[in-house]
């Protein structure tokens, strides 16, 4: 019994370290959408004042 506990506390330290570093990337990719649009627009914005 007490193996099935281990064994499932590990599945679920898996679980939350793979749902952090899934976190992390959407949050890494979410950084580099908004610094794109940023660059975008200050492109428009350039191209807008010729």
């Amino acid at each position: 019994m007490e193996n099935v506990q281990r064994e499932s506390e590990c599945i679920y330290l898996n679980f939350l370290s793979k749902k952090i570093e899934f976190n992390q990337q959407f949050e890494d990719q979410q950084r580099q959408i908004e610094q794109n649009k940023k660059k975008q627009e200050q492109k428009l914005s350039i191209i807008l004042n010729l």
